[in-house]
């Protein structure tokens, strides 16, 4: 009975999680920008995007993998972008918990 309201809860909280991140890089993103290029801004903000469809898809009951977060995460620092860690940690909590 733990085991299943542990789940139930990383569950609702992992759209909003996604949510937090996505909008952590948006903020942040024009830090990370070195020449302003248009590219370079596509790069960093596309997989913010990408966090958002994660969301969108938790928030609609399909499953999210860690593995397509991680894949998004590594698609992110690929294109220079650090991130907050509390943001991931919180993300990568609610993934571990709902399984």
């Amino acid at each position: 009975m733990i085991k299943e309201e542990l789940q139930y809860q990383a569950r609702r909280a992992l759209p909003g999680a996604l949510e937090a991140l996505a909008n952590s890089v948006l903020k942040t993103s024009e830090f990370f920008i070195v020449n302003n290029t248009r590219d370079q801004r596509k790069q960093i903000e596309a997989p913010a995007d990408k966090f958002k469809i994660l969301a969108k898809n938790a928030r609609e009951g399909r499953d999210v993998t860690y593995q397509e977060f991680d894949a998004v995460l590594r698609e992110l620092r690929a294109a220079g972008k650090g991130t907050d860690q509390e943001f991931v940690s919180k993300v990568a909590k609610a993934l571990i918990e709902a399984q």
